[in-house]
């Protein structure tokens, strides 16, 4: 069942002295401007629904300026919008959706706060949760983008369809209901209705990320049989054998930083270096040696 486009300011309520930004995108050129109520959506609507692609800002923002609203701008967090997003050709949305309704389950997130959208192309859900005060991003918005990029890696790919994870910041703008598509002259439309809900499972992502694990510094490599199972195969095919001319540079390059990545004791990569030199045709001048060791070693 389609639900009434115009459902969209139900969805979203607009506290009072607060804004919502809305957008325009066509050829013709942009339009951003700011609602305040349903009369001045359903004018926009109006005016570049059929003509232009549209978007809403899910999040209200304290005051209308020249330039659409940052993170920063959010007032409130009224929703969070997942964006399912087809990435081939026979992409099939409606499996996506599925997939992406169990891994919400999975996380915590109940089926009554969500509102699906049909974008004309994709899908996108709504997330209705309490409106909760912003004073600047903060943790808030840290929560919301840990919260969608663990739903993404979740989710994966199915059926053709990602989430994508650009939509995790908080003045996202979602596709307007009741207006087309111009990519695939299809509209956009409310398929299922949410309600706000407690957002308890949002909070886990407030937590910190558990730190990575120090680096380990790989061994100074001294010995020749540890040092060859590392190396590349046109650095060890250098050392061993020498190039024909043309390529001895090149190649005494790639050895020197294989040998050089690998952690191999400075005066012992030297001596390998030298030794492939030599075996070059014809050899490769001890000077370009020295030149090529102390570029990549940063040794004067």
């Amino acid at each position: 069942m389609v639900l009434g486009d115009m459902d969209t300011w139900g969805l979203l309520p607009l506290p009072a002295g607060q804004y919502r930004y809305v957008f325009s995108k066509s050829a013709l050129g942009i339009t951003g401007t700011w609602v305040t109520s349903e009369a001045s959506l359903r004018r926009f609507i109006g005016n570049y629904a059929s003509s232009s692609d549209c978007y809403i800002q899910l999040n209200p923002v304290s005051k209308p300026g020249l330039i659409r609203p940052s993170n920063a701008d959010v007032l409130q967090l009224q929703a969070i919008l997942i964006d399912i997003d087809p990435i081939s050709d026979d992409a099939l949305p409606d499996r996506g959706l599925l997939a992406c309704q169990a891994r919400l389950e999975e996380l915590g997130v109940g089926h009554g706060c969500r509102t699906v959208i049909d974008s004309g192309r994709g899908i996108q859900v709504w997330l209705h949760i309490h409106p909760i005060p912003i004073i600047g991003e903060g943790s808030l918005g840290r929560s919301v983008r840990r919260f969608i990029h663990a739903l993404a890696k979740s989710m994966g790919t199915v059926a053709g369809c990602r989430i994508d994870t650009s939509c995790a910041d908080l003045s996202r703008l979602a596709r307007l209901p009741g207006t087309i598509n111009q990519k695939t002259g299809k509209p956009t439309k409310i398929l299922d209705k949410g309600t706000p809900s407690e957002a308890y499972w949002l909070y886990r992502w407030d937590e910190e990320v558990a730190p990575k694990a120090p680096r380990v510094a790989s061994p100074i490599r001294t010995k020749w049989p540890d040092i060859e199972l590392h190396l590349t195969k046109t650095a060890k095919d250098f050392i061993l054998e020498g190039v024909e001319e043309p390529g001895r540079h090149k190649a005494a390059v790639a050895a020197g930083r294989s040998l050089r990545e690998n952690n191999v004791e400075p005066g012992v990569a030297l001596g390998f270096l030298e030794r492939g030199a030599e075996r070059c045709s014809p050899p490769l001048d001890p000077s370009d040696v020295q030149r090529i060791f102390h570029q990549i070693w940063g040794q004067r």
